[in-house]
C-alpha cells in the first residue's frame, strides 16, 4: 500500500515544485512503476516455477507402469507375464523391495524366505486402475462350503494384506528376545509405499494390544505404528471372527500365513487337509505361506 501511496503523492506535489524539481517527479514515478512491474513480473514467474516444479514432484511420485510393456495385451490375459515384469522391477516409480532399506535399529533376521511373488501379486493390484471394470477379489472364499477357489468381490475399500502373527496353533512370541524376518520388512514397507495397508491378526486379546504394537514397532514391522491390530476380543472368540471383521474393513487381496488354517477356518475341521485340493490355486495367487513373521530363539519348538 505504502509503494502504490508513494508515486500519487509525488504526482500531487508536482505544481508546488521548482521546474527542476518538478521535472524530476515523472522520473522517479516511473521508477517506481517500473520497479513494482518488474517485482510483480518476478514474483509470477516465481509462482509459475514453483507450480511447474510440484507437478514434476508429483509425477515422479506416482507409480505407473510403462504402456509399452503391456501394449496389445488385455488385462489378466497374461498374468504370469505381468507377475515376472513387476517382480523385475520394471515398474516407474515403485522401489523392488529387495533394494528398500530396513529401518535402523531393529530386530531382524533374513529366513531365506523369498516373498516375491506377494509382492508382485499384490503390486499388480495396487498398480490397477481404481475404475477399472475388472473387479478386485478379495482373498477370502465367497462360500467356503463349496470347496470351490471362488473368491469373494471387493467393495471400493482400500487394497490390504492380512498377516496372521502366531505360529501354529500357539500365540505370537512377545519376548525381548523375538526377531522378524528382514525380507517381510522390507517387501510391507514397499507396499505401504503403494498405499497398501498392512493388517495383523492374532489370538493374543485385545488387552495384549499395547505389548502386540510395541513388538510391531520394535521388529520394524510396522516401523510408524498406524497399522490395523485385528485382536480376538476375549478368550473363546475365534480368528475367524476377527478375519472376516477385516475383509469388511478392507478389501483384502493376499493373506499370510504359516498354515492353511490361517487363510480359512475349514482346514482346522478337515481331519486332512489335502481334501480341499481344489482350493490349492488360491496358494500363491491369493495365499501366500511363509514362517512366522515373529521368532524367539528361547521359544521351543512345536515339534520338539
Amino acid at each position: 500500500m505504502k509503494r502504490l501511496l508513494a508515486p500519487i503523492l509525488l504526482i500531487a506535489a508536482a505544481p508546488a515544485l521548482s521546474g527542476c524539481v518538478a521535472l524530476a517527479v515523472p522520473v522517479a514515478t516511473g521508477l517506481v512503476m517500473g520497479g513494482r512491474i518488474q517485482d510483480d513480473a518476478r514474483t509470477k514467474e516465481g509462482d509459475e516455477t514453483a507450480l511447474a516444479a510440484a507437478s514434476a514432484d508429483k509425477a515422479s511420485l506416482t507409480p505407473s507402469i510403462a504402456p509399452s510393456e503391456f501394449d496389445g495385451a488385455d488385462p489378466g490375459s497374461d498374468a504370469d507375464a505381468q507377475v515376472a515384469l513387476l517382480a523385475s522391477s520394471k515398474v516407474t516409480g515403485v522401489a523392488p523391495f529387495a533394494e528398500m532399506p530396513a529401518p535402523d535399529g531393529i530386530a531382524t533376521i533374513d529366513d531365506d524366505h523369498d516373498y516375491t511373488g506377494l509382492f508382485a501379486k499384490v503390486t499388480a493390484i495396487a498398480q490397477r486402475d481404481p475404475f477399472a471394470e475388472e473387479k478386485r477379489l478379495s482373498a477370502m472364499l465367497a462360500n467356503p462350503a463349496d470347496l470351490k477357489p471362488e473368491r469373494a468381490e471387493c467393495a471400493f475399500a482400500q487394497t490390504a494384506v492380512l498377516v496372521d502373527l502366531d505360529p501354529g496353533s500357539e500365540e505370537a512370541p512377545l519376548g525381548d528376545d523375538v526377531v522378524a524376518s528382514e525380507p517381510l520388512v522390507r517387501v510391507l514397507a514397499t507396499l505401504r509405499a503403494q498405499e497398501v495397508a498392512v493388517l495383523w491378526l492374532s489370538r493374543h486379546t485385545a488387552v495384549r494390544a499395547g505389548a502386540v504394537r510395541r513388538m510391531l514397532l520394535r521388529t520394524g514391522l510396522d516401523p510408524r505404528g498406524t497399522d490395523e491390530l485385528y485382536l480376538v476380543r476375549y478368550e473363546d472368540e475365534s480368528k475367524a471372527t476377527r478375519r472376516a471383521d477385516a475383509a469388511k474393513d478392507y478389501c483384502i487381496v493376499a493373506i499370510l500365513g504359516d498354515e492353511k488354517r490361517d487363510f480359512d477356518e475349514l482346514f482346522a475341521f478337515l481331519k486332512d487337509e489335502n481334501a480341499a485340493f481344489a482350493l490349492d490355486p488360491l496358494l500363491g495367487e491369493a495365499w501366500f505361506v511363509a514362517p512366522p513373521p515373529l521368532t524367539s530363539p528361547t521359544q521351543p519348538d512345536e515339534e520338539g
